[in-house]
């Protein structure tokens, strides 16, 4: 719950499943409501990875849900955020991103969680290696990214037929396999 917002930031206080069952909170009416005043406060952007990067402003609309939503002309990495960038990669689990992302790339889609602020969508593609992607994934969260905003050392693919995100299970190395023993 969002107790009081600044200029420069804002406090909050996480309800406690304690606190929820002392105040007679409905634990699903509260949580529906959070996730409403979350997109509402927060909406999704999806972008080019490289104007994300770059911080480029462009006239297309980055709202995934929006009937106005165009992908960037060539096919290449995309970046799911919200609007501004904090624990933006909630986004994925908005009310129909998944869908929506789905039907706009046309095909399944790789999910690589590279930090708690964004996740990266790679469309499927016969050249394109989970393998690879996790790899890479692995090697940003151990050189790049803040320990506490790890989320997955493992890359999703979402399903478009049957509206699901997986877990994609890419066999070890085995030089990783005996290190871990």
């Amino acid at each position: 719950v969002r107790v009081a917002e600044a200029g420069d930031g804002y406090m909050q206080c996480m309800i406690t499943r304690e606190i929820a069952d002392n105040s007679n909170y409905d634990l699903g009416e509260l949580f529906g409501r959070a996730m409403e005043n979350t997109v509402e406060k927060y909406p999704p952007v999806l972008g080019d990875l490289t104007d994300m990067m770059l911080h480029l402003s462009t006239d297309r609309e980055t709202d995934p849900r929006s009937e106005d939503f165009a992908l960037p002309e060539e096919e290449g990495m995309l970046v799911l955020t919200t609007e501004d960038g904090a624990n933006g990669a909630t986004a994925l689990f908005y009310p129909e991103v998944q869908e929506r992302i789905g039907m706009i790339l046309g095909k399944n889609y790789y999910v690589i969680p590279s930090s708690t602020h964004e996740v990266m969508i790679a469309p499927q593609h016969p050249d394109l290696d989970p393998a690879y992607l996790q790899e890479v994934l692995r090697n940003g969260n151990r050189s790049v990214v803040a320990p506490e905003e790890v989320l997955s050392n493992n890359v999703l693919m979402y399903n478009t037929k049957m509206r699901d995100l997986t877990e994609i299970r890419v066999q070890e190395r085995a030089g990783e396999e005996r290190g871990e023993r």
